[in-house]
């Protein structure tokens, strides 16, 4: 079925007497009850009289264009004319580079969504009890209970590089947050200057203790 054909004003080339640059017809698809097939709006001027031009390729040889779809009666010629300057044009590969992009991104990020959905069922256990918990690490209170035996393990061995390390890379590997890895760092510190202290009062007190005895 033929396309409709409606007169509208002259376009701003027709005004400035610019005519070849002329829209002569826009093309719109169907999208209104009036125009089921589509409508072409030509430019109400008189140089566009009986003139068309392929909405498809933009080709302005009136006599190869339809005028009931005003597309050119070669169909082939006119999509594989469209195709090659869409491959010629460098924006359209930086466009469908995006587009992948974009759609590489969704997909990543369903994939996620669908990990971390599936890892929400799975049950989780305890940390320090072992006992089944409702989705964290840990049974309540026992997020602390875990920092200290960070801390126990490294003070047994002397507070060396070593022992603090093989913590950190458990805590990482257990999957711990970063609010309990600041919390282990910070309370290893005060243990240690704990111990320090002591160990310097402790030292103190035999020196003292020496010093009455001589």
């Amino acid at each position: 079925m033929a396309i409709t054909v409606r007169p509208t004003k002259p376009c701003g080339f027709c005004g400035t007497n610019n005519h070849k640059k002329c829209a002569v017809g826009i093309k719109h698809r169907g999208r209104h009850e009036k125009y089921p097939n589509g409508v072409v709006w030509v430019c109400n001027c008189s140089c566009n009289t009986n003139r068309r031009k392929c909405a498809h390729c933009g080709n302005r040889a009136t006599d190869e264009v339809n005028p009931e779809t005003w597309e050119c009666f070669d169909t082939e010629a006119c999509h594989a004319l469209v195709e090659k300057r869409w491959a010629e044009n460098p924006f359209n590969h930086q466009l469908r580079e995006i587009k992948e992009r974009v759609e590489m991104a969704k997909i990543e990020e369903g994939k996620a969504k669908a990990t971390k959905e599936a890892k929400a069922k799975e049950p989780t256990y305890c940390l320090v009890t072992g006992e089944q918990t409702k989705g964290g690490l840990f049974k309540p209170g026992m997020d602390a209970r875990y920092v200290s035996e960070r801390v126990i393990e490294v003070e047994n061995a002397g507070f060396t590089k070593k022992a603090t390390d093989a913590a950190l890379a458990k805590m990482k590997k257990d999957g711990v947050s970063e609010r309990l890895v600041a919390k282990f760092n910070k309370s290893v510190g005060l243990a240690k200057d704990k111990s320090e202290a002591k160990a310097a009062a402790k030292r103190e007190r035999e020196a003292a203790k020496a010093e009455k005895a001589s």
